[in-house]
């Protein structure tokens, strides 16, 4: 489960968040019968040890066991199934599908007739190739805010956007907010994307926190800040709550999606042509 480096990195700060948050370990088990009488918020006390059945579709990719957690609150509980089925769950399912299509490829091999079963719509690139390909492009920046007129549009172009980068997590900011008081505690998240919501509404301090941390070195190693409007930018301009500094952040990395590609192809072009460089350029 998890055997390559940047899923293992992802359970390695996964579990650091965990510590440093709530005092707790975190454990992943292959178990495929836990009658657990899951309640409706997804997880389950068995003893004094919470588990989180972690699936996506029908696929079930196995069980989170935070040991001792018995002595948390309901809404803690509930914050850390959360955040456990958000991180882990997209990077277990990546696993499965790569083993599905690995067991595939030896069937092939094999000389049996697997016409008939499908893992991925697409044909496996290359490890190596994909290799170089993330190698040639790079971030040239740490903050692209998404305005249009539906949520979820823009919630998709971020994720996608999460997926361009290969950062081991996407959290929204405000379910970690609280926690970050300085610079440091943004660059010690690694290369995490943080999501901010409705970018409007975000409080004075934490605009002056992410001001400053825009303001200091980075790298692709740190977090990656993507906010999101359905305000138009003439509208996010002339918000009241916002500082003169922020909204010229937000208006210099800015991606308005009712106009991009509606296509994710299209979509991906246009994110690479805008917000990304050949290593080594300008």
């Amino acid at each position: 489960m998890l055997n390559n480096g940047r899923d293992e990195k992802t359970i390695t700060k996964l579990k650091q968040m965990l510590a440093s948050r709530y005092g707790k370990g975190l454990e992943l088990r292959s178990l495929t019968s836990v009658s657990l009488e899951e309640s409706a918020q997804g997880h389950a006390l068995r003893g004094q040890d919470l588990l989180i059945p972690l699936r996506i579709q029908d696929a079930f990719l196995g069980t989170a066991v935070v040991p001792s957690a018995g002595d948390l609150s309901s809404e803690s509980r509930q914050q850390i199934t959360q955040m456990v089925r958000m991180i882990l769950e997209p990077a277990l399912y990546r696993d499965y599908l790569e083993r599905r299509e690995n067991n595939l490829r030896s069937l092939a091999e094999e000389g049996l007739d697997t016409s008939n079963l499908r893992v991925l719509n697409e044909v496996p690139v290359p490890e190596e190739i994909e290799q170089r390909r993330s190698e040639q492009l790079q971030m040239n920046v740490s903050l692209v805010h998404l305005h249009g007129h539906e949520q979820q549009r823009i919630k998709k172009a971020a994720l996608l956007l999460h997926e361009m980068t290969g950062r081991w997590a996407f959290v929204p900011f405000n379910d970690i907010k609280k926690d970050l008081n300085t610079v440091s505690d943004l660059l010690n998240l690694g290369a995490m994307t943080l999501l901010i919501d409705d970018v409007q509404n975000l409080d004075e301090a934490a605009q002056k926190l992410v001001l400053e941390y825009l303001s200091v070195t980075r790298s692709d190693r740190h977090p990656l800040f993507v906010t999101g409007s359905t305000m138009s930018l003439e509208e996010v301009a002339q918000a009241g709550g916002l500082l003169a500094e922020f909204k010229d952040e937000l208006m210099a990395t800015s991606l308005e999606l009712d106009r991009a590609p509606l296509s994710e192809k299209g979509l991906r072009e246009v994110i690479n042509l805008m917000f990304f460089t050949l290593a080594g350029q300008d």
